[in-house]
Formats: structure tokens, sequence, C-alpha cells
């Protein structure tokens, strides 16, 4: 999940942070930003749904990427260009972001790695791919590995958050609870009034359902940043993620073997918690340790690398480290 909702920021703060989500990437991504103000293929993947699939580049095997907690393919603006030099990439918005459809609620792990295996089929993507997964999206790679492991190649998953927190800071499980209510409720609102036609508005609270231009992005992609907000589907999406990441974060360790011999790297930040107090930073990173350690287990050939000098948002603060360990995934499942 991005840092802003791990921090200890009012929650005013974090109700603002709803709005830039989707735009959380590094400034300087991407030759061509413009590009990512419009759809790229709307992929009917049944019952009337599509979602909106962004491939670039040639190349075997492909890469498909799955983006963190209320992104879209936008997150992907520095990464996908290195990757695509020599593989075919393809990054997707999850139902109600970006400009996919909505999806019938609740948005919860299984819904999304459902709507995965339906946009792998529809599109089609070439199988076996190499999955790789930010923040929350490194949840949902997992629940498809469970399902659909067959169709991977190998995996990468950047900066998963901690699980089993509730045993170790109970006490700011607790606060981190009444924060996502008081987030979620606030959502519902904004939701209330995209379905009113209300948004966007000029009065307090419903103003800060959008944020204001980013001045580094160019007019249209703000406007269509803009635009994803103005759709209940956005709303409902962002609220049952951010439910759905708090809950995990409750789970206990994962103690199964579902990617079994599926080349996996977890790359990990140095700087993840670097906003957080001493003593609070030394229990999360102690956390993040055993998620870490277990998450490697589930397969026979996973491995944890640290990624020095970077922020949770490896992908855009030091992306060669994601291609180093992508090129060694393809490297090991090649000698299978």
């Amino acid at each position: 999940m991005p840092r802003t909702f791990r921090s200890r920021k009012p929650v005013s703060s974090l109700m603002a942070a709803l709005a830039f989500l989707p735009t959380a990437f590094a400034a300087e991504a991407g030759p061509d930003l413009l590009s990512f103000s419009k759809p790229a293929t709307r992929v009917d993947i049944g019952h009337g749904r599509h979602l909106n699939l962004r491939c670039s580049g040639s190349g075997s095997p492909t890469i498909l990427l799955e983006a963190g907690l209320g992104m879209t393919t936008l997150a992907w603006a520095t990464l996908q260009p290195m990757l695509a030099s020599t593989y075919t990439v393809c990054a997707y918005d999850r139902a109600g972001f970006g400009f996919s459809d909505g999806g019938p609620p609740p948005r919860n792990l299984a819904a999304d790695a459902a709507d995965l295996h339906a946009l792998v089929i529809a599109a089609p993507v070439a199988t076996p791919f190499v999955l790789v997964a930010h923040s929350y999206g490194t949840a949902i790679a997992r629940e498809y590995g469970k399902r659909h492991r067959t169709d991977l190649a190998g995996v990468v998953l950047i900066d998963p958050s901690p699980m089993n927190l509730a045993a170790l800071t109970p006490d700011d499980v607790k606060e981190h609870a009444r924060a996502i209510a008081q987030i979620t409720a606030f959502a519902a609102q904004c939701r209330s009034a995209a379905q009113k036609g209300q948004l966007p508005a000029t009065s307090p609270p419903l103003s800060s359902c959008i944020a204001p231009d980013d001045p580094k992005l160019p007019a249209p992609l703000n406007e269509s940043i803009s635009g994803y907000k103005l759709h209940a589907g956005f709303w409902d999406a962002t609220s049952d993620e951010l439910k759905g990441d708090f809950e995990l974060s409750k789970q206990p360790l994962p103690n199964d073997h579902s990617l079994r011999d599926v080349p996996l790297v977890v790359l990990s930040a140095d700087g993840t918690f670097a906003d957080q107090p001493a003593d609070k930073r030394e229990t999360l990173e102690a956390a993040r340790a055993r998620t870490y350690a277990a998450i490697v287990k589930t397969s026979t050939r996973g491995e944890r690398r640290l990624v020095a000098k970077s922020s949770h948002f490896i992908q855009d603060d030091q992306p060669q480290a994601v291609v180093d360990a992508v090129e060694n995934v393809i490297l090991r499942a090649r000698r299978r």
C-alpha cells in the first residue's frame, strides 16, 4: 500500500491523499505521458465489462505488471519502457480504476485474480508469463499463483506490505482501523456525490474528492485523472482495496508452497519505513522480515533482495533493480 496510508498523518491528510493515489510515480517518468490520458486497448473480459490493457515492446516471455493500491498503468511509466526494449510488456487498470469498467462487489483478492485470468484469456496474453507486482498488487499476484500457477514463468514482488501486524503492534492496528473507517466513510461521500453527478464540487468536504492538477503533468493527463473519480466505481474499488489491504496486514503469515518451483524474487526497499519513529520502524522491519521469509518459502526457488536508496516505490526510485530481478527469474525459468 502507498506509504501515505502507513503514516501517522492526520486523517484529513489521509482523506486528501485519496485524490492523489493514481498519480504516485516518478516526476520524470516516461517520455510520452500524454499516451496515458487515453485508453490503450479496452479488452472485453465478459459480462459486458472491459479492462484497459497497455502493451508495448516485443519478445518472449511476456511481462505482466500488477500495480499497487489504487494505481493505474501510469504507475509503470518508468519501468515499462525499460522492460519493453527486450520483452513484450503489458500493464492494466484493475476494475474501477483508470479506463477500466467497475466490477461486481466486493473487489477483493479473489475478484481481482479472476479478472486478471479473464484478461489473460481474452487479450490474449501469452503464457507462461512473468508476473511483476507492487505493494497491494503482490497479494493479487500470490492469489493468482495459487489459482493459476501454470500460467507463470516467474514472479517478482516489489515491497509487499508486512502481515500479521496485529500480533506485533496491536495498538497501531487499532489506530489504523479507525483511520481506515474514517477514510472509507469519506470515500462513500465522494461515491454518493459521483453517482448524483455532483463532482467536481467546490465546497468541503466534497472539494477534497478530486485533487488539484499536478503541475508536473500535461493538462490532458490531469483531466483524465480527475475524470476517473467522477465515477462511483472508482470509489467502490478504492474503498474495497483499502479495507482489503488492512485485512491483509492482520492475516497470519503464508504457510504454503503454492508456487512450487516457479522462480520468485521479493524486492525489499531500505527506505519503506524511513518516515516512521525509530521504535515503530524496528517493529515494522521485523514484521516485514518475517513476512518476506514466509513468502519466499512459497516457492522452492524463492529469494529476497534488499534494494538500497529506495522508497516503497522501487520501480521509480531504482527501476534497474526490478529489471535485474525480472532477468533473473527469466534465466532461472529457462533452466527449469
